[in-house]
């Protein structure tokens, strides 16, 4: 039965490793999804601040999970985390066995509880 797997992630370079290690555990790349905030890289600039979250990427997070959560689901949490600089990563898997290794790979790279996250 077709299942999808969510992790979301403070930092990219996270969500960037779990995406790694689902790739090394053989997942189909079609099937691997991430939303990031996209941050411009200035080499004589320190890192910037994260960037806000503007109305067009909480309706492209709706629109990310709309098939998952359904349509009016509150994409609130996953917002804040993108605030923060983070990132949410979706895949698709046949089977139990694989949610359960997409879900691992997920918790090895550090995704985060979205639930005990301030907003």
């Amino acid at each position: 039965m077709r299942q999808i797997v969510v992790g979301t992630f403070d930092q990219q370079d996270a969500a960037r490793a779990a995406i790694a290690a689902l790739a090394n555990d053989r997942f189909d790349p079609r099937r691997v999804h991430a939303i990031e905030t996209r941050v411009p890289e200035f080499d004589d600039e320190p890192a910037s601040p994260p960037p806000i979250v503007d109305d067009s990427m909480v309706d492209h997070l709706r629109n990310f999970f709309a098939g998952l959560l359904g349509i009016g689901h509150d994409v609130t949490l996953y917002a804040a985390a993108m605030r923060r600089g983070g990132a949410v990563v979706r895949v698709d898997v046949d089977d139990q066995p694989q949610a359960v290794r997409a879900e691992l790979a997920f918790v090895k790279a550090g995704a985060i509880d979205i639930t005990r996250r301030p907003n």
